[in-house]
């Protein structure tokens, strides 16, 4: 129960933040994240295939097999065994459309801060997507049952683009699996195309 005040803190402190971004500008527009000139999308690491969802590339595992029913909010997703949460990476589109990569994150995390446990969160640090105006990552562990320990984890990619074109690549799953040079390799494989 103590949980839930925090979570709702955690959101009104978020759309607060949301708020004075669409508000300050000195009259002004604000800036939009402008699309960086790409080449396509960075080379597929041996063992990996590429996915697309609409403009958004990434690479994943050969053997990971695309979900016949999506997530709610999500636009493609592959997981690693084909069993609900399991070992899974996609594209979620139903997160906030503004052009700060750091805010869609932080939105997001809430979400996973109120449908899980235990969530213990990185710090959002900026990441280079080739095609994009702003993108941010964040890592975390957390559960999904109560007095459990931290048994899961999972990178997200909050990526900007166009004019307040916004999505977040998730790589999410159980850690003895989840190998980090796995999540590094599908990090860095994620790009805008046209």
């Amino acid at each position: 129960m103590a949980k839930a005040p925090r979570s709702l803190a955690a959101v009104l402190a978020v759309l607060a933040a949301g708020v004075l971004a669409a508000g300050c500008g000195g009259g002004g527009s604000p800036e939009k994240a402008k699309e960086t000139k790409a080449a396509g999308p960075p080379p597929v690491p041996s063992g990996f295939i590429q996915a697309r969802a609409g403009r958004v590339a990434f690479a994943h595992p050969a053997g990971w097999k695309p979900v016949e029913q999506t997530p709610q909010g999500w636009s493609y997703a592959v997981e690693e065994d084909g069993e609900d949460g399991g070992t899974r990476a996609g594209v979620i589109t139903k997160v906030p459309q503004v052009p700060m990569a750091r805010l869609v994150a932080d939105t997001v995390t809430i979400g996973v801060e109120v449908n899980a446990v235990g969530v213990r969160r990185g710090a959002g640090r900026k990441v280079s997507v080739p095609g994009a105006g702003d993108a941010v990552r964040v890592d975390y562990t957390y559960s999904l049952e109560e007095g459990a320990a931290a048994d899961r984890r999972a990178t997200d990619v909050s990526v900007v683009y166009g004019t307040e074109s916004a999505v977040v690549v998730r790589i999410a799953g159980e850690q003895a699996r989840l190998a980090p040079d796995q999540v590094e390799q599908i990090v860095r494989s994620i790009a805008i195309v046209p």
